[in-house]
């Protein structure tokens, strides 16, 4: 019998599924592969490897379908390929038990003005500062901006200001540090954060979503800086369910139900589903839980960092809290 370990290599795409191969069989690996969910989860039945390496973002049947399904009967340990923070945060939560179901509520779109964002994105370099709200915002600003510039010293010697670690994270991947943090997470927090700074006659460049508060460029204008509206996408309506999970909310209800954004909350209940019995909100800060109230929904949980790592903290010590009563 060989000694060697089995692992099972999941990804839709071949040239990764073949480079995490050669590595493996480099290490003296028995590897099998598979490029989509459900083969992954015959293979897994018909040969208990003894280890999982997992794309998150495979079509149909995603990873964390299958990791959900693993977890019903096997302790395997499994190792997840994913870009994005807010997967891995989804795989905390089933690894502690958690039937996740993601729910779209919004779709992000390109902004109405395309011209006027790249015109910005291309005239970033002539600001003294630019802020970020939003992961999504850094991606759509660089994609533009590489789209325009083949080299990053295009960006000239503007300071950069995040909301947030996430966001902070997101600007890393482009390889642009993060000059101004707040200790909040929020748009006040941020305010409160550049008073320290001295923008008098600074200008600055926010690139944002269309539906965004306009709280940071009032309290920004009032500190003396001059402030373009940079409007990177747009969160639109989310009108269909791409993922089952409207109608498993209305035939199977929820324990928690998680909100990250106002505009989510809107969303949500524009799709006039009804609360389900029992079910607690879960909000990622202050501004999200303002508009849970103003649909008469008090949130019972509410994360103290206002980002998908935090909401994932708060609703753990929720129930963590909850089973040693």
């Amino acid at each position: 019998m060989s000694d060697k370990r089995t692992v099972l290599v999941a990804d839709d795409h071949a040239d990764i599924r073949t480079l995490v191969s050669e590595y493996l069989n480099a290490g003296n690996f028995h590897v099998l592969t598979a490029c989509n969910g459900e083969e992954a989860l015959a293979i897994f039945h018909r040969s208990s490897p003894d280890l999982m390496i997992l794309d998150l973002n495979m079509p149909g049947c995603d990873g964390a379908a299958v990791c959900r399904q693993v977890r019903e009967n096997s302790a395997i340990p499994i190792i997840v390929l994913s870009a994005r923070t807010e997967d891995l945060d989804k795989i905390l939560l089933l690894e502690l038990g958690a039937d996740v179901v993601e729910l779209p509520t919004i779709r992000i779109e390109p902004p109405a003005d395309r011209e006027e964002f790249s015109r910005l994105v291309t005239d970033v370099h002539t600001y003294d500062w630019v802020v970020f709200t939003s992961p999504n915002g850094v991606e759509r600003f660089f994609e533009a901006f590489f789209a325009a510039y083949e080299d990053a010293r295009s960006f000239g010697k503007p300071r950069i200001a995040a909301i947030g670690p996430a966001t902070a994270r997101k600007i890393a991947e482009y390889r642009f540090a993060t000059d101004l943090l707040p200790e909040k997470f929020v748009a006040e927090g941020l305010v409160e954060a550049f008073k320290k700074e001295h923008i008098e006659s600074q200008t600055i460049l926010w690139v944002k979503a269309e539906e965004t508060r306009d709280v940071l460029y009032d309290e920004l204008m009032d500190q003396g800086a001059i402030v373009d509206r940079c409007i990177a996408y747009r969160n639109v309506p989310e009108s269909e369910d791409p993922t089952g999970a409207v109608e498993r909310l209305a035939k199977d209800g929820a324990d928690v139900i998680t909100f990250t954004s106002g505009s989510t909350v809107e969303s949500f209940f524009a799709l006039g589903i009804p609360w389900p019995e029992g079910c607690k909100a879960a909000s990622i800060g202050p501004v999200t839980s303002g508009k849970l109230r103003e649909k008469n929904q008090e949130p019972v949980i509410e994360a103290s960092e206002s980002d998908i790592p935090g909401l994932v903290r708060a609703i753990v010590a929720h129930f963590g809290g909850q089973s040693g009563e």
